[in-house]
């Protein structure tokens, strides 16, 4: 089903990628209209009734007249950002819902979608390409949805102009699911403030780059208690997923981070994270990192190889030529937990690996290649794995797992944020092939974000 479905619960069903408001377990819901917006056709209006045969001309009149319970379609063609803010708020069972048909595409403009403290809101569907500061933004409200849209271009790499793709700050509750956000001049989507229980979930984030300094991330968290889930970040100018101050109890699952410029999940003076079964590969330096004050993390069930092998990686343009230099030598190690983390950090039932020179795992600033020698020294990673993965084929970015590989039925299911399907949607399956050696109630759970499907 899809997410804005799930979100919305009995009250909303996807069909045709409109999402329609039908019967709640109250009783039926009151008719719901649709406001029709197509600039391409000669009978448009914004003062008319917003109907296929005399639809309104722009996005903005739809928003300030929609009210809860309705969608605004906005068919095929070229619309300029308005920085759209509906005048109302929907409700939970009954969303204001901004939807758009095939070829809509909003280009230029300050903004596509700006929510200023509005709360159930859907935004999905739309091509978002070239706005000079963020291509969606939401600011206080609860509940939004952001869902299936492609933002690209938002800002330009310059100090003082760059911008997020998909920006949100102080928002309780929603999603940002299925987006794709490539080539912004800044974070390819960014959580700050007070926002939390968000959940951001399948989007693909990729090429972010300030291009003046190494600084953009495929998503960026600095706000609290959120989740990242069966997300793919690759060739971005910094880490695929940055975890910085603020964002304390920060669940990071089941994700695929490769070839990113700094990290693959990087992690500083934040507490309370967990990082759970996500596969990292060839990242500049450590792929997974935990820094700085950082404390009481769990890391459990992850896949880390080929990271941190002193190839220098620069995913994304660095404009002018030559202004900073990206040679990877900082963190090293598949995980890495420095500094005063250690103290409180438990790593356990992860596989790492490295193919040819680089450290394959630090902890405290020692580097072990060895897992006995590890536990031994430090208490840690008693069931962790030190052995190739077997990736389906690494030279093409394609991570699922071979059969025979030691991922396969080794992870504990009872690892803290641990999820019943891999980044594919795919349930825990037991492969007949190969012993149960994980842990939890299911002892065959995979290693990593793919589930082998034997």
């Amino acid at each position: 089903m899809n997410v804005c479905a799930r979100r919305l619960g009995a009250a909303g069903l996807v069909a045709g990628g409109i999402i329609a408001i039908g019967t709640t377990a109250a009783g039926p819901a009151l008719a719901a209209t649709t406001l029709v917006v197509d600039n391409a056709s000669s009978s448009c209006s914004d003062g008319g009734p917003g109907t296929p045969a005399r639809p309104l001309c722009t996005i903005g009149a739809a928003a300030r007249r929609a009210v809860a319970g309705d969608t605004v379609l906005v068919s095929a063609g070229r619309y300029r950002g308005t920085s759209v803010d509906p005048a109302r708020s929907g409700t939970s069972a009954r969303p204001i819902t901004f939807t758009a048909g095939r070829g809509a595409r909003i280009t230029g403009g300050p903004r596509a979608f700006a929510l200023s403290g509005r709360s159930d809101i859907v935004i999905s569907g739309f091509v978002i390409t070239g706005t000079t500061s963020y291509g969606i933004s939401v600011s206080g409200g609860r509940d939004v949805v952001i869902a299936r849209n492609t933002v690209s271009f938002a800002g330009r790499p310059v100090p003082g102009s760059a911008a997020a793709g998909i920006y949100v700050r102080d928002l309780k509750g929603g999603q940002v699911s299925g987006n794709a956000t490539h080539d912004n001049s800044s974070h390819g989507i960014y959580l700050l403030g007070t926002t939390t229980g968000v959940r951001v979930q399948g989007n693909r984030s990729y090429h972010n780059a300030y291009q003046y300094e190494r600084n953009a991330s495929g998503i960026e968290v600095n706000a609290p208690g959120n989740t990242i889930v069966h997300n793919v970040t690759y060739a971005n100018e910094d880490s695929g997923i940055n975890v910085f101050p603020g964002a304390n109890r920060t669940v990071v699952t089941g994700n695929v981070s490769y070839d990113n410029g700094d990290h693959g999940i990087d992690n500083l003076d934040v507490s309370g994270g967990r990082i759970t079964g996500n596969t990292v590969f060839r990242n500049c330096t450590s792929g997974i990192n935990v820094e700085g004050t950082s404390s009481y993390y769990f890391i459990e069930n992850n896949v880390a190889a080929d990271n941190a092998t002193g190839t220098v990686i620069n995913p994304t343009p660095i404009s002018p030529p030559h202004s900073y230099t990206n040679d990877c030598n900082r963190r090293d190690g598949n995980i890495g937990v420095f500094d005063s983390a250690p103290a409180t950090t438990d790593a356990n039932f992860n596989l790492v690996w490295q193919d040819g020179a680089g450290a394959e795992y630090v902890w405290a600033g020692t580097i072990f290649w060895d897992q006995s020698e590890l536990t031994e020294d430090t208490g840690q990673e008693a069931r962790g794995i030190f052995a190739s993965p077997m990736f389906a084929d690494p030279a093409n970015w394609n991570l699922r797992l071979r059969q025979g590989s030691p991922a396969i039925d080794s992870a504990n299911s009872a690892a803290p944020g641990e999820q019943l399907t891999d980044i594919l949607g795919r349930r825990r399956v037991d492969d007949p092939a190969v012993p149960n050696t994980g842990g939890g109630p299911r002892r065959y759970d995979d290693r990593g974000a793919y589930e082998f499907q034997p």
